[in-house]
């Protein structure tokens, strides 16, 4: 027996079949959609790169590099799609991707992107940053200035095989770096950039020297260490020395108020200032760190005044000289007189120095009656000496 449908019944049933379907394909609809160039990495330095596209229901695809999809056809779906190449200059680079599931619909257009690069930076310096030029802390602890275009990364170290050296993001100034290696002297920084793709650029570096000890063994003589001055002028001598020193400085105090420093001399001419007395001359030295050496001095006595209040009495101020030999008393002061030098002339022609006393008791005048005059000179321990100082007597015997 035959089943009959109306004309009705098989209108709904088409109907129904239609919407059957209309909802399989919603059902149908790809999802988890994922399109990764080079497994997900950022960069690449290769023109050729892998192609993975991850979608649930996906059963075709169509690939391109330029979005208008011309020329191009439908492929089955393979999660793997092949490489994709990369012919032409550095940069952005994006594949372009739609899909279709079983009962034929289609994704709106997909893309995913890469930078292609394989420049590495550019112009990438180094730079130590140091007070002066010179390192002379004792922990070595430096500046560094960094420069380089397009650098994401930095590697840093005192050696040029970059022993132990670690990646690290990149900085234009990393404060409080530690200079190593063996002792005080030239010491070199090296330096890599690195950009997002790991391009790496040339090696670049910067040198410094490390020099934290002052000079050492100062010294000072005065006068080549004599112990007394009788300059006129005050003017001595100075012998330097110093291991190690670039400057000097020279100072009566031991403050060296006022004083300033200037270019290390093995000798020098100093003034001592005019007091009379015992001086001290403070001198200390520095290097092209700026370190200073300990202080070192040298005494000298400065005495260049000749012995004062000098006077000369003959036979106690008497106006005549009575003694049948000619004898006279010489009566004498001289304030720090150390040696005397009489004479009956003003030439003192064959008299020499003698002790400084203050009475002699018999000298004997020479010639004819008549006014004699006595000349005396005086002189201290240091050899000072006085001008002529002379007194008047008149010879009746």
């Amino acid at each position: 027996m035959r089943t009959l449908f109306t004309k009705p019944s098989l209108i709904a049933l088409v109907a129904c079949l239609i919407a059957a379907n209309a909802h399989a394909q919603e059902e149908a609809k790809i999802q988890n959609i994922r399109i990764l160039l080079n497994n997900g990495n950022k960069y690449t330095q290769l023109y050729s790169v892998n192609l993975k596209i991850e979608a649930m229901g996906a059963r075709h695809m169509m690939i391109n590099t330029t979005g208008d999809f011309a020329g191009e056809t439908w492929k089955e779906y393979q999660p793997f799609a092949g490489r994709v190449d990369f012919k032409d200059e550095e940069g952005e680079k994006i594949v372009y991707v739609k899909l279709k599931d079983k009962y034929s619909n289609e994704t709106k257009v997909l893309s995913s992107s890469i930078i292609y690069d394989r420049t590495p930076p550019a112009s990438g310096t180094v730079e130590i940053n140091a007070e002066g030029g010179f390192v002379d802390n004792p922990e070595r602890h430096v500046t560094l200035e960094l420069a380089a275009v397009n650098a994401k990364y930095m590697l840093i170290s005192n050696n040029s095989a970059f022993r132990e050296a670690r990646w690290q993001v990149y900085k234009p100034s990393l404060p409080n770096w530690k200079l190593e290696g063996g002792p005080e002297g030239l010491k070199k920084v090296f330096v890599k950039f690195r950009d997002g793709a790991s391009n790496e650029g040339e090696v670049v570096s910067d040198e410094i020297v490390v020099d934290s000890e002052p000079p050492i063994d100062p010294k000072i003589a005065i006068n080549g260490n004599l112990k007394v001055t009788t300059d006129l002028h005050g003017k001595v001598k100075l012998t330097l020395f110093v291991r190690g020193g670039q400057d000097l400085k020279v100072s009566e105090t031991p403050s060296f108020e006022g004083a300033e420093w200037l270019q290390y001399q093995s000798a020098m001419d100093w003034i001592l200032t005019p007091t009379q007395g015992e001086k001290t001359i403070y001198v200390k030295y520095r290097d092209q760190a700026q370190n200073e050496s300990e202080v070192a001095l040298a005494k000298i006595l400065f005495d260049n005044l000749p012995p004062q209040n000098c006077k000369v009495v003959v036979d106690r101020g008497a106006k005549y000289a009575e003694d049948p030999d000619r004898f006279v008393e010489l009566r004498l002061e001289a304030n720090g007189a150390t040696f005397m030098m009489i004479s009956n002339t003003l030439d003192f022609a064959s008299a020499r120095w003698e002790a400084f006393r203050e009475v002699v008791s018999k000298w004997r005048l020479v010639g004819e009656n008549g006014e004699k005059t006595v000349y005396i000179r005086f002189k201290d321990e240091h050899g000072n000496e006085t001008g002529v100082y002379k007194a008047v007597i008149i010879l009746a015997i």
